[in-house]
């Protein structure tokens, strides 16, 4: 949804179980490449095969505050979708592991820009201060269903038509839970990120840090 580049910050944070490699670097900048669109969504792919894990607990996404795109509630980057797929082909759905939806997956909300002016507003269906939250801030996952590729969408964006993603206000980070083991098991594994929006507008990266 946003016409600009964006930059996202996706840490890998890790158990002690990680190989003790002392040369492993603290940080690998990645490049997330344009997959394909589907439906109202633009998908990006990252090869993450490349770091020696053991157990992926938490991927943090982290919004750049580029200050462009929609404001209100929609302020920030829109995820309609993260997962981590085994063959780095999405149409196969057996090898994809989800974020999980309980308290450890979990967002530090941004700041809103243009909050008392702009018409993107929290109604009584949507009463967070951001698309995707409850009116306490929490995760609301019935609307922001980040597990899945199905953000919907009109072109006036009223937010009572809109379901399946959610908005993280400009700096605001998300702590997708995956608590996933036995990852130096699979040959290869491959990270997918939504976002809302189709053409491919935006580029993105990542810095994948393992912090033993």
């Amino acid at each position: 949804m946003k016409q600009i580049l964006i930059f996202f910050l996706l840490i890998l944070l890790l158990f002690s179980c990680l190989p003790q490699n002392k040369n492993l670097p603290p940080g690998k900048d990645i490049k997330l490449i344009p997959y394909k669109e589907i439906e109202q969504t633009s998908v990006f792919r990252a090869n993450i095969s490349h770091i020696p894990l053991k157990t992926i607990k938490t991927i943090i996404a982290q919004d750049s505050a580029s200050a462009g795109g929609s404001d209100g509630i929609y302020s920030g980057f829109d995820i309609d979708f993260l997962l981590l797929d085994v063959d780095g082909n999405f149409e196969t759905k057996s090898d994809q592991f989800y974020p999980l939806e309980e308290e450890e997956t979990r967002i530090i909300p941004g700041m809103i820009r243009n909050e008392h002016s702009s018409v993107y507003t929290p109604t009584e269906k949507r009463p967070g201060k951001l698309f995707g939250l409850n009116a306490g801030n929490g995760i609301n996952f019935y609307i922001a269903t980040i597990s899945c590729p199905d953000a919907q969408y009109e072109i006036n964006l009223d937010p009572d038509k809109c379901s399946g993603w959610l908005s993280l206000g400009d700096k605001g980070t998300l702590y997708a839970y995956f608590g996933l083991k036995n990852v130096d098991t699979y040959q290869t594994m491959y990270l997918f990120i939504g976002e809302v929006g189709i053409g491919f507008k935006e580029e993105l990266r990542a810095l994948i840090r393992v912090i033993e």
